[in-house]
């Protein structure tokens, strides 16, 4: 037993509290009783207040027992034989102590408290099996070990652990016992290394190393995939241990390529070693991919690329991958007179994650299928454009009068999907007058043996109004063209605009005749004529000749849903708002395009108005946008609203310079790839290093780092500066495999300093290396804790005692008896429980010097005794009473 003190200075206070009790008493010459006891009292509370103050302590001998069992439950072991042995252990600790289960495989958690008898029956916490941190479950067991218990730590385990050395710097005199247990076997065949060369030139061929490792010999069947594309396979011999093999390959594309090997073994029977990965950065060449809408639209483009050495891929747009990983292969992807509707929602969203996540260029290139005239308003596609689908200016611009005809015969009801050809039909117009400003013109008239207006040749002030008029037309009788067209005809000789034009939409073949020379009427009055042909049963020749005689185009119109877009672009392209036939030679509006001389002519392009953030390099004599470009993200965006296959664009095509012009727009929206560093993935960080020059990092406060991981999903991760070159932040690395890394360093105000195109790989871990063996860390934890490598589970929670003590706070007590003490002096001092002794008599009274007092102090005194005495009396003679 022996006491202790929180607080031992305090102590001091105890002499320096009774010499101010001294003093005062010294000053007073106390001569009672009563103040005698109650100095001594004063002393005794000044006492147990100083040592309540001073946290005082009893410590006695602690009769508690207390163990702490850690289970290894990593991939790397037999979970249920290690629960068993843990079971047992529990059961054969005996009664009177307490124990509680630690379970641990990458991170620690507590499986049961502490208890007299813990039930372990199976694992409710939630482990990452993919480690084996010991040091963090030894720690967690040695914070929660009651202090004044006698105990310790015991560990079931196979002995593959990390961390039980770190423990071992901070050992706090806790016994540690270990159980050492056989890890889980059975075939098994890993990845173990992946090697490529570093860094490659565009077009070199190249070995791809993979080092296998076996348990077990027989056939297994080797993958290896590079930058998320084909897979190519190989029936291969594994022999026990270690097995390399080789794949040649060609650094066909720039940037980033991450190779992924992974071997299948059949009755494997750990999958998470399959697969290991590395990567190679590629330079020296620029790969672009060219997306065309027909077939030969890219082919004049593709040539003027190949001449200035970049690397070409050609592919219908239809081709496009909906993965945006596999577009990071390439440095820009060119879409050259795509319709909208060639792009599912899938590829539309590629390319914008593409260009926003990744940093690809995209260039957009004009001709009949695009912008306006390729749906783009309202599409995903328009949200990447530095331009919106929209004409300024609509002053300027000539008007139009347009009369649409539409056949309302009995055949129109047929349809596909429940949608009539009349219901799309009537879509069709509602969707062309959208298009038309207030100075235009449009009427509707509906057919069959004979035409009749729905909508009389009007100003389009009412769009609303007008559509409402066109959605009442109803199913008729036959088919005849003569009236409706001679209306129409009739109806546009009077109109006042510059454009004048009938949309002639049928299914079927003309019951009448005389059309065709209302047809060449319509010519010679400048009223051009297009045709519309819907359905088997339409008379695609006769349309086709009535086009062709009044100056229109002609449509066959396969799917219904197409009605719509078909009107829509026709419209378009009459009402001379979008589609702008003039010859103009573009106007220098950036310094970009500064380096050349002068610029050909061109006869056209698709009227567009420049997004507010965009930088407009060339421009029609209109003003309007003819190559534009801005920042998408981590990406760059041109748009080129002519075309590129020589429709508008002869002089440009012919022009010497027209390979530097076009090369350098796609060089233009390039990745920055300035500098490059390394980075690495591990423990769920990102850190990388840049070889930037000086004068950037000095202005660098933080980086952006856009990841491809190996299943091809991205992740976007903010990194925080850490040193000069230095930069660091929280990533998903749960995935083993090649990561493509694109870091962005960023000044103080956000803007891209540089971007360099980086990869790292994340292995899998320790926990699944089939050639990890044991090292000795559980027999060196228990030999230097005091503890024992047991084989018995029955004796795996004994530990002798380690002097625990335990501990009696007495600040309470102390202060109670101070209290209680400090009230008996206040009592003592009040009540009359101790007699003074009465005064000796005059005669044994020693002679004393006479002082001369004043009459009332000597009369007070010589009263004083007697009145006690009268009262000392009376007192007595009560008692006697």
């Amino acid at each position: 037993m022996s006491f202790e003190f929180a607080h031992p200075l305090r102590l001091l206070l105890i002499p320096l509290c009774a010499a101010v009790i001294a003093a005062i008493a010294l000053i007073r010459r106390s001569r009672s009783l009563k103040e005698k006891v109650s100095h001594i009292l004063r002393y005794i509370i000044v006492i147990l207040a100083v040592l309540a103050l001073s946290g005082m302590s009893l410590m006695t001998a602690s009769p508690d027992r207390a163990a702490w069992l850690v289970v290894d439950v990593s991939a790397s072991v037999n979970q249920e034989e290690n629960l068993t042995l843990a079971r047992q252990a529990l059961e054969a600790s005996g009664e009177g102590r307490r124990n509680g289960v630690i379970v641990y495989g990458r991170n620690a958690a507590v499986e049961r408290a502490l208890s007299e008898h813990p039930a372990l029956r199976e694992i409710y916490s939630r482990i990452d099996r993919d480690g084996s941190d010991l040091g963090e479950a030894l720690e967690l067991a040695a914070a929660l070990l009651p202090a004044d218990a006698n105990g310790g730590i015991a560990v079931i385990s196979d002995g593959l652990v990390t961390g039980s050395e770190e423990y071992l710097t901070t050992n706090r005199g806790i016994p540690v016992n270990t159980l050492k247990t056989e890890r889980t076997a059975g075939p098994d065949a890993q990845v173990t290394d992946v090697s490529v060369p570093a860094s490659l030139y565009s077009g070199q061929k190249y070995t791809t190393m993979v080092t296998v490792h076996s348990n077990t010999a027989g056939e297994a069947t080797l993958a290896l995939t590079e930058n998320h594309g084909e897979t190519r396979t190989r029936t291969v011999t594994l022999r026990k241990g270690e097995n390399t093999f080789a794949f040649e390959s060609v650094a066909a594309s720039g940037g980033v390529i991450p190779c992924e090997a992974r071997i299948i073994l059949p009755g494997d029977t750990v999958s998470a070693n399959d697969m290991n990965g590395a990567y190679t950065t590629v330079t020296g060449g620029i790969s672009v991919l060219i997306a065309e809408g027909r077939s030969g639209e890219g082919e004049e483009l593709r040539k003027m690329l190949e001449s200035v050495s970049m690397s070409v891929r050609v592919i219908p747009a239809s081709m496009i991958s909906e993965d945006a990983a596999e577009l990071w292969a390439y440095h820009a992807v060119a879409l050259v007179n795509v319709d909208a509707d060639q792009l599912t929602e899938g590829q539309m969203d590629a390319l914008d994650r593409a260009a926003r996540e990744t940093g690809v260029g995209i260039a957009v290139f004009g001709g009949d299928s695009s912008y306006a005239l390729g749906g783009y308003r309202g599409s995903a596609l328009e949200k990447m454009l530095p331009v919106t689908i929209d004409v300024r200016n609509k002053l300027d611009l000539p008007t139009t009068a347009l009369v649409l005809a539409i056949d309302k015969s009995g055949s129109m009801m047929d349809g596909s999907w429940g949608v009539t050809r009349l219901e799309l039909a009537r879509e069709a117009a509602c969707s062309a007058l959208e298009v038309l400003n207030e100075r235009d013109q449009a009427g509707v008239i509906a057919f069959d043996d004979t035409g009749k207006w729905v909508v009389t040749l009007q100003n389009v002030t009412d769009v609303a109004a007008m559509q409402n008029q066109v959605r009442t037309i109803r199913l008729g009788g036959g088919t005849a063209f003569y009236s409706p067209m001679k209306m129409a005809l009739e109806a546009l000789r009077g109109a006042n605009a510059q454009y004048k034009h009938v949309i002639f939409l049928s299914d079927g073949e003309a019951g009448d005749t005389g059309y065709q020379d209302v047809a060449r009427e319509m010519a010679d009055a400048g009223i051009t004529l297009t045709t519309v042909a819907v359905g088997d049963g339409a008379d695609y020749a006769g349309l086709k000749q009535l086009a062709e005689t009044g100056g229109g185009r002609m449509y066959a119109a396969g799917p219904f849903d197409s009605l719509p877009k078909i009107f829509t672009k026709e419209t378009m392209m009459i009402s001379g708002s979008y589609v702008q036939n003039r010859t103009f030679t573009p106007a220098v509006t950036d310094a970009s395009m500064t380096d050349f001389d002068g610029f050909p002519v061109l006869t056209g392009y698709l009227a567009t108005t420049e997004k507010p953030l965009a930088t407009v390099s060339l421009c029609s004599d209109r003003q309007d946008p003819i190559l534009a470009w801005w920042q998408y993200g981590a990406g760059k965006v041109a748009a080129w609203t002519s075309d590129v296959r020589g429709g508008w664009t002869a002089s440009f095509l012919n022009w010497d310079g027209a390979a530097e012009f076009f090369g350098g727009i796609i060089s233009w929206i390039l990745p920055a790839h300035d500098a490059a560093g390394e980075s690495l993935l591990a423990d769920g960080k990102l850190r990388y290093v840049s070889n930037a020059a000086e004068d950037i990092l000095a202005e660098a406060s933080r980086a952006e780092a856009r990841i491809v991981r190996p299943d091809g999903s991205t992740q976007t991760v903010m990194l925080e500066q850490t040193s000069a070159s230095g930069f660091e932040g929280e990533a998903d690395t749960a995935l083993p495999g090649a990561y493509s890394v694109r870091i962005t360093l960023l000044d103080r105000q956000g803007h891209e300093l540089l971007s360099a195109d980086s990869g790292a790989v994340v292995s899998w871990t320790r926990e699944y290396d089939l050639r990890g063996t044991e090292d000795g860390q559980l027999e060196r934890l228990s030999a230097e804790t005091g503890g024992q490598a047991e084989g018995d589970p029955a004796k795996l929670l004994s530990f002798p005692d380690t002097a625990a003590r335990k501990r009696k706070e007495l600040t309470g007590p102390l202060m109670i008896l101070a209290a209680l003490i400090f009230l008996f002096d206040i009592a003592q001092r009040r009540l009359d429980w101790i007699r003074e002794p009465a005064e000796k008599p005059a005669a044994e009274k020693k002679p004393e010097r006479k002082e001369k007092k004043k009459p009332e102090m000597a009369e007070k005194t010589e009263q004083g005794p007697q009145a006690a005495d009268v009262l000392w009396q009376n007192l007595q003679k009560k008692k006697r009473l």
